[in-house]
């Protein structure tokens, strides 16, 4: 369902464009400004929240995406497309949400002109509170492990690569709020977190008591030969 929002949404906006000037009004007609040379920049009254992708919440992975697009003089969108992404799996969500959006249009001179926005889209999940693995009395323990499984084309390619895996070992020992902290390769990304979800422990102590515990595992992915 469409919802009417205000501009201090959990939305920031970051309005720019390189202007073509000139003295043909039909040329200026068709300026893309950014929001500096405005009067009246635009106005968001329809936004829509993008979905995060059910599988990609479900094994909690995180992206940034920020997306480019042109409010016309009519507020609506256009020519909306994704300028950097730190995982194109979440490009489509966040490029059926934009197109959705309707705005008051920016202002310049008393006429409504077209403007370029920039818009980043944040897709996270709240972690679960846990303790530093440091100020635990004892350490969660591994139990049982899986060696994360190469994948078969990243390795007839002979592609490599380090992920660090962050996830909470909880109090009964099993693992739970996973996510990928760090990869240089996004492709192993998914080999690394089948692994880990199957991995057991003895979970961490305070004073005796099982808590639950933040852990950072690195896999390595690499050929020798």
């Amino acid at each position: 369902m469409k919802k009417l929002i205000s501009l201090l949404s959990l939305f920031s906006f970051v309005l720019s464009s390189i202007p073509s000037f000139s003295n043909d009004e039909s040329s200026v007609a068709q300026a893309v400004f950014e929001c500096s040379d405005l009067d009246k920049a635009p106005l968001p009254v329809v936004l829509i929240t993008p979905v995060y992708p059910p599988e990609l919440k479900a094994n909690r992975i995180r992206a940034e995406v920020t997306a480019v697009f042109i409010v016309d003089e009519t507020g609506v969108v256009t020519k909306a497309s994704i300028e950097e992404s730190s995982d194109e799996r979440f490009n489509a969500s966040a490029l059926k949400a934009i197109q959705q959006w309707r705005f008051q249009p920016g202002v310049r001179n008393d006429k409504a002109v077209r403007t370029r926005v920039r818009q980043p889209f944040k897709y996270a999940l709240t972690p679960i509170e846990a303790h530093d693995i440091d100020g635990l009395d004892v350490k969660p323990e591994v139990l049982e492990s899986v060696t994360p499984r190469y994948p078969r084309a990243l390795k007839r390619l002979r592609k490599q690569a380090t992920v660090i895996v962050e996830f909470v070992v909880d109090e009964t020992g099993k693992v739970v709020d996973w996510e990928i902290e760090e990869s240089t390769n996004q492709q192993f990304n998914e080999s690394a977190l089948t692994a880990i979800k199957q991995w057991t422990f003895k979970p961490g102590k305070i004073e005796g008591v099982p808590v639950k515990a933040r852990v950072r595992i690195p896999f390595s992915y690499s050929l020798r030969g």
